[in-house]
């Protein structure tokens, strides 16, 4: 019997330019928004521990990955749909569409503040004459706002294939060009899903340029590099703890922002990852103070190609991956269906333009004398979060170990 297979393809961009005036407080996420937030957080940083590696620089996006999996979970029935909302710490199916939505709006709305762009899209493309039910690509297009196409992968797979990949570099400004290398879809390939996420913003105070030196940063106890390291003082968020400091520095508008997280020690990371949850999170955001922070973050440009078959079963997806055990039957009545490729590209740039900072005026009434200004020096392995301070999603999830390296 000739294999019949799918390809669930998840593509995600971030990159980050140019700065602006205002600063707001980091919020929580709404009350309707905070179960799936939560979720999706643990789930990201359980990700995140399984994809770091000990010295290798990391990006991905978390939110990309769980807007591709709720689409297939949609089609998926049985215990491949179990374990797909279980891993991903999904609420019930009612719950995960409407926060999805309620995300969407809100990626749309900070995409239209000046000086922000804030793309997201879901493309589907799907065998003609499969039998895919007419009710699951209507849920795509209206539940996960997907954009569906019916194709010939049969005699046109890599007609196809580049079709896809010209409507990936669309999306993303054209910063992914090539989605899907050669090779990877064949007559056999049912269906093709992609999520892109693209994000610029201007930074709501910048670095100057003059101001970037070369300086070490210290790789490991035993090892350093020379990198472009960016300056300056400014008024941000900060909290600390014995194990971390962490400062949020907002991009233009406030709605979204970056937060760093730097271990105490030099080889600290590790152990911060393997500890980090969605309370020390939350605590840090709710304990953070503004006050005048001596700021240094190195220039760095990240990009991963990174499979993801793998670490989803090490979560505990497995059967969505076999072709015996998936069960898809929610999309069509034929088997087998399952997903045989799962992959995620990003990238994220960090500059002088559109990295760092918030510019805030830290009122000082009832206090004798303005704080000692915060020491915050990213100048050893640290993490980096890029949430929606609306919803509180995480939309980018990373790690610095050596910015010398891209």
């Amino acid at each position: 019997m000739k294999r019949l297979t799918m390809l669930l393809t998840v593509m995600s961009l971030l990159l980050l330019a140019m700065g602006s005036s205002r600063y707001d407080r980091l919020a929580k996420p709404p009350s309707y928004l905070e179960p799936f937030v939560s979720g999706n957080t643990a789930f990201a940083l359980d990700l995140q521990r399984r994809l770091a590696q000990p010295d290798g620089n990391l990006i991905y996006s978390p939110y990309s990955l769980t807007a591709a999996l709720a689409l297939a979970q949609s089609g998926a029935r049985g215990s491949t749909e179990q374990q797909i909302a279980s891993s991903l710490h999904f609420p019930a199916e009612s719950e995960l569409r409407s926060a999805l939505a309620r995300i969407r709006t809100s990626l749309t709305e900070a995409g239209k503040q000046k000086q922000v762009e804030l793309v997201n899209a879901s493309g589907l493309w799907a065998q003609q004459d499969y039998g895919f039910g007419s009710d699951f690509l209507q849920r795509a297009r209206e539940a996960f706002d997907a954009e569906v196409q019916l194709v010939d992968f049969g005699s046109r797979f890599d007609a196809t294939r580049g079709q896809i990949n010209s409507w990936v570099g669309r999306q993303t400004r054209s910063k992914i060009g090539e989605a899907l290398p050669p090779g990877i879809l064949s007559a056999d390939t049912r269906l093709v899903f992609v999520n892109t996420l693209y994000f610029k913003g201007q930074w709501a105070s910048c670095f100057q340029r003059n101001h970037t030196r070369k300086r070490s940063f210290q790789v490991s106890p035993s090892h350093s590099v020379r990198v472009p390291m960016m300056r300056q003082s400014q008024f941000a968020r900060y909290a600390e703890s014995e194990a971390a400091q962490v400062v949020e520095l907002p991009y233009v508008g406030a709605r979204l922002s970056m937060v760093v997280v730097l271990p105490r020690s030099v080889d600290g990371l590790g152990q911060l990852e393997q500890q980090l949850s969605w309370n020390q999170v939350t605590n840090w955001a709710a304990t953070a103070q503004v006050r005048t922070v001596d700021l240094e973050l190195p220039r760095f440009k990240l990009s991963s190609r990174l499979p993801l078959i793998q670490p989803m079963r090490g979560l505990g997806v497995t059967d969505a991956f076999d072709p015996v055990k998936a069960d898809f039957t929610g999309m069509t009545p034929r088997r087998p269906l399952w997903i045989y490729f799962l992959q995620q590209c990003a990238i994220v740039e960090v500059n002088e333009e559109g990295t760092v900072a918030a510019a805030a005026t830290s009122g000082g009434g009832g206090c004798s004398s303005q704080p000692r200004p915060a020491t915050f020096h990213a100048d050893h392995p640290f993490l980096f979060i890029i949430r929606d301070n609306h919803t509180g999603v995480i939309l980018f999830l990373g790690r610095v170990t050596n910015p010398a390296q891209s």
